[in-house]
């Protein structure tokens, strides 16, 4: 933990915040807690300002942290690593629950049947399912050329003449 850079994303009890690593004291970190307002706590944190530091309606108490997800030199990229930890932490879990991709189902496969050609266009767009013991017919593949000994391959001087033979 001694290498963390100027900016610590780190989580507390109650959620994720971005810290500077001068606050941090042992295995705690002070926190500005009169402080509500989001810009106002961005400046001071951009800013690096000290825990001697004693603006109005700020008081700062040490808080015990849970992890630290990450740190930066610049602001702004500690700022998009929080929202990235926001977003892909196990933090909130309760709501990663409720967006959870459900099962995928496998469904019986349809056929449409168009054999006679006095059905109505209404008749035609209904599918009828097959049951698993009918067996689709495939056609009979086509069958191997034979192999003859009645080509017989021509010289190039032959192509030669067939072309000039041949008027375009």
């Amino acid at each position: 933990m001694e290498n963390l850079r100027n900016f610590v994303i780190v989580e507390f009890v109650d959620g994720l915040q971005i810290v500077c690593k001068h606050w941090k004291n042992n295995n705690d970190f002070f926190y500005p807690d009169g402080i509500i307002n989001k810009n106002k706590y961005y400046k001071l944190v951009s800013k690096m300002v000290s825990p001697d530091y004693q603006p109005e309606k700020c008081k700062w108490s040490l808080h015990s942290f849970i992890k630290i997800y990450g740190s930066d030199d610049v602001f702004e990229k500690a700022v998009k690593k929080l929202q990235i930890a926001e977003n892909y932490s196990d933090v909130n879990t309760d709501t990663d629950i409720n967006n959870a991709k459900s099962q995928r189902r496998i469904r019986a496969k349809k056929m449409y049947d168009s054999d006679s050609s006095t059905q109505s266009q209404s008749q035609l767009h209904h599918p009828v399912t097959v049951s698993s013991s009918k067996q689709l017919k495939y056609p009979d593949p086509p069958k191997p050329i034979a192999s003859s000994s009645t080509f017989k391959m021509k010289t190039s001087n032959q192509n030669m003449e067939l072309l000039d033979s041949c008027k375009f």
